[in-house]
Parts: C-alpha cells; structure tokens; sequence
C-alpha cells in the first residue's frame, strides 16, 4: 500500500455555507444560478468559504455525473471570489465515493468531505475509518475532513473516538465537520486535535456555545442568508464582548425556533434562501417535496410590502377592525389595547372565523404578555407565542371549525365595525386608514356574505390550511429580511 503525501496547510477557519442546489422546474441541475450564487455569498453575507454537495445540496438525491458537474462550476465561479471550495464526496458506495474524491481532486477543490455510508453502517470506530482512509487514498494531496452526522446517517460512532490516531492511518486528515448536538463529544474532538486540524461545528443554533469549546469555524445551511449577522457574533466573540455574541446567538435561536414551529426543513429552508436572495434554486427534488407555502409564494414579496404598508398607515383613527382584499386572499386585522393583530388568507375563508381568530389571539396575548407590551424594544420579543398560534389556527381550520361556527355567531362583537376595502386602493392614495370609517361595508350585504361562506366552510378547509401556512411563511422571511432593522 502507497504512502499518502502530507495535503498542502490551508487552515479552513471562519463561516463556511453549506451549499443548496439550484435545480429547474423540472428538477434538473441549474448551473446558471452558481455565478449569481457565490456573488451573493461574498457580496451580501461576507461568506468566502462552502461546503458543497452536502446534505443541504441534496448530495444523495443526485447522480455522481450531477454531482461533478456541481463540483465543477463551484470551483470555476468560486476561483478567485472565495478563499475555500470543500467538495463532499461521500456516497453509500465506496467506489462511487473515490470517483468523486479523484474529480475533485482534478478541478482544484481545496478538500474533500465525507460523511459515514448510512445504509449499511459502520458499526465501530475502526470499520468507519477504514471506509474514510480508502476514500482518502485516492486524493492523497487534498485536505480531508470527516463529516459527522449522526442524527441523518443513524451511524452511533463517537467523533472523537474516530479522530484517536486517525492521522497516522490517514496523512492528509485536516478535521472534523461536527453537525451534532453531543457538546460533550466535540468539546474532546477539540482538545485532542492537532495544531493544522480545523474542527467546524455545524449546529447553527448553538454556534457560541462551540466557539467558547474552541471551534475554529462554522459549517451550516443559514449562513447562506443571515451569514453577515453570524459574522458579527464571531467578531463579537474574538474581541470578548459576550453580551454581543449572545444577543445575536438569541436571535438566531428565536428565528431558527420559530422556523421550526412552521416544521422548518431542507424544502422550506431552500425556499426562504430563494426568496431573500433573489436566486432561483427551485423546489427540492423527489423525495423530498416543496413546502406548501413555496406553493403560495409567488406573490409573497407583493404581501409583504402591503403589510409593512398597511402598518405604516394606521393610526390612533384607523377602525380597528378591518378587511383588506387583495385578489385572491385577504388581509384582517383587529386591533386591541394598542396591539394590532394580522392574519392573511384566502379570499374565501370566512371573515367571521378570521376575526375570531384573532380574538381569541388577542385574548391569550393580553393574558400572557399585555403588561410587557410597552416595555419591549426588541423584535419578535414576544416569538415563545408562536406556539399558541400554531395550536389556535389548527382549531380555525380543521373539522371542529364546523362546530366552531356556531359559538362564533354569538362571541364575535359589533360586526358593523368591521370595515371592507381593496388593499391597492387605500395604499394607492396614500391616505390614512382613518378614512375608511366612511367607506362602511352595508350590514345587511355582510350579514348575507358571511351566511354565504358558511356554507362554503367545508369545501374551502383545505385552502385555508394551505392559506395559513403562507400566512406564517411571510411572517417568517420578513423576520429574517428585517431582523436587525
């Protein structure tokens, strides 16, 4: 067996994007977005290093010859952008894995990644590292980094007993990617590791707590689009201001919480990198399947910004409740002891349930929170409501709404107050919403087309699903687009 020549020192330090995949419509590879790609990581994010052909690049949904062909274009737009280009190149075959580790080798890449086989597992220590150093073999002169996660390979092999005399079966071992909650287990990986090794940690919620352990660097899918935030919290770190870090550590946990609330996945995180980014990545590809609000989102940008317009207007006049449409879905708000309360649906949802589905938000709202409200001066301060939420809107959409309708009839108040307007119309003219007092809808017409979407009540519970789940993904990409404003 030949000996492998030491890989050339390139210490892969600082945030490095785990990449997604543009793919069409159609679910073939978009090479045409990789260009647009790195110049928005480097330009907006400050990002200058990825990883890709992971497990965010859909690694194993595609084709080895898919996979080149990745690699490729990212080592050709990357050159002279980007400081690092790390290829992952494990597959469940071991030859597929050195055909890929040999191209990558051949195109310039800066190193190879490779995650354990997750079919037929390595059931110790040494087995994985046998898998690894065959791998390795074949590219002798890259940096070779192992790609621990156990939470999607099920592959119950401690880290840092497989990096225990790892370099002498392997030469050109550079470190560790560690996507795993275990602190415990990459705290040892840190401390046992050698001086030119760099061990990335790939948990973005829990990123300060790694830096504190010795992390020489991040891994992870949300660096592609809050990776400039991510860059002050390291900045923060190395110059020891804690309260800093931590803050925007916070931050980070509270979008990434909310996010998961809204059963946040590859599906809905290549959404939301699409949509503030502006790249066209496409949906993900089979089995995996798009998000039902990347179904809806074509025309979230245009919400959005009738949202924000929307809050610009009201003031102490505005009716407090009201109805906007907007084509084919419609915007309630109500509006309680200063605290307004939005929701976005389809046109044909019934106003009545909406409005008392805000009430009952407000209700539980002002219970929870009412005396914090004019104490708070950070957003999404109130995020642990979320839950409340999503518990509340499954009671407004699944079957029992039938039964709710009746109890709604009695509980929702002063109907007549509830004002109709077209959303273009009142921003068009720029004016107040004070000035719809005038523009009441008749009480008798609404009476009349609230019996009427009673009736559509049935047929219409799966638009409204799929209504409220574009509703909360709004919310989501406007918390991450104006987080820090």
């Amino acid at each position: 067996m030949s000996v492998m020549a030491p890989a050339a020192d390139k210490k892969l330090t600082g945030l490095v994007a785990a990449t997604f995949t543009p793919l069409t419509t159609q679910g073939e590879i978009n090479l045409t977005e990789i260009g647009r790609y790195v110049d928005y990581l480097t330009e907006k994010q400050g990002v200058r290093s990825i990883f890709v052909n992971g497990t965010t690049g859909e690694s194993m949904s595609l084709s080895v010859a898919e996979r080149k062909m990745l690699a490729e274009e990212w080592c050709q737009k990357a050159k002279g952008k980007m400081d690092q280009v790390i290829v992952h190149v494990g597959c469940m075959s071991l030859k597929d894995s050195q055909e890929l580790a040999c191209h990558a080798a051949k195109i310039g890449a800066d190193g190879i990644a490779v995650v354990a086989p997750s079919f037929f597992k390595p059931t110790s220590a040494e087995a994985l590292k046998m898998f690894l150093h065959e791998v390795a073999l074949v590219a002798p002169t890259l940096p070779f980094y192992y790609y621990h996660i156990p939470s999607v390979t099920g592959v119950n092999v401690l880290a840092s007993d497989l990096l225990e005399g790892i370099e002498e079966l392997i030469l050109s071992f550079r470190g560790v990617k560690f996507s795993g909650s275990d602190l415990m287990d990459f705290g040892r990986c840190v401390s046992s590791s050698q001086q030119h090794w760099s061990v990335l940690y790939g948990v973005d919620e829990q990123l300060l707590g790694a830096l504190v352990l010795g992390a020489h660097g991040a891994v992870g899918s949300t660096y592609n689009y809050i990776g400039c935030q991510v860059n002050k919290l390291i900045l923060a770190y190395e110059k020891g201001d804690i309260t800093q870090a931590r803050d925007i550590q916070f931050k980070m946990q509270e979008f990434l919480s909310y996010a998961k609330n809204l059963g946040f996945d590859l599906s809905m995180n290549k959404q939301l990198m699409s949509e503030v980014s502006g790249l066209s990545l496409g949906p993900p590809r089979l089995p995996l399947t798009p998000s039902p609000p990347a179904k809806l989102g074509r025309d979230l940008q245009q919400y959005q910004s009738q949202a924000k317009q929307l809050f610009r207007k009201l003031n102490d006049q505005s009716p407090t409740r009201c109805t906007l449409e907007a084509g084919s879905v419609a915007f309630h708000y109500f509006i309680e002891k200063g605290v307004c309360y939005l929701v976005l649906c389809e046109a044909s949802f019934p106003k009545k349930l909406a409005f008392a589905y805000l009430e009952d938000l407000q209700a539980e709202f002002h219970e929870q929170h009412g005396k914090k409200v004019p104490t708070v001066s950070r957003p999404y301060s109130f995020i642990e409501f979320d839950t409340y939420i999503q518990k509340t809107k499954k009671s407004y959409i699944d079957s029992r709404a039938r039964r709710n309708l009746g109890s709604i009839n009695t509980e929702l108040q002063d109907v007549q107050r509830i004002m109709v307007a077209n959303i273009e119309e009142v921003l068009q003219r720029g004016e107040a919403l004070s000035a719809l007092d005038s523009k009441a809808s008749n009480l008798s017409s609404l009476s009349k087309k609230y019996r009427s979407d009673a009736k559509y009540l049935n047929t219409r519970s799966t638009y409204a699903k799929l209504a409220a789940g574009g509703v909360f993904f709004i919310m989501l990409i406007v918390y991450v687009r104006f987080w820090w404003l």
